[in-house]
């Protein structure tokens, strides 16, 4: 069973995945209007927003991606123990 540390992890990347990919929406939205109005600056703002959002996604995906590491290694922890002192005999 995980920790409620690596649930929070893998549910939390989720959220950063979401909102990061609503702040690449609306970066592109801002950068579009700023290409349409011929407003360099808020094209360049929606250019950021677009990174940020990036960024927040990939931060999303690190922390599921450790969430998943640490449950697989918690489960190859206990297997390992579970069959430790059953490969030696005493002669």
């Amino acid at each position: 069973m995980s920790s409620m540390g690596e649930q929070s992890g893998g549910r939390r990347g989720s959220a950063d995945k979401m909102s990061g990919a609503a702040d690449s929406m609306k970066g592109r939205a801002k950068e579009m209007a700023g290409e349409v109005s011929g407003d360099e600056q808020m094209r360049v703002k929606g250019m950021a927003e677009q990174a940020k959002g990036k960024a927040k996604q990939a931060a999303g995906r690190a922390k599921e991606n450790i969430a998943g590491a640490r449950s697989s290694m918690k489960g190859k922890s206990k297997s390992k123990s579970q069959g430790e002192g059953q490969g030696r005999r005493k002669r």
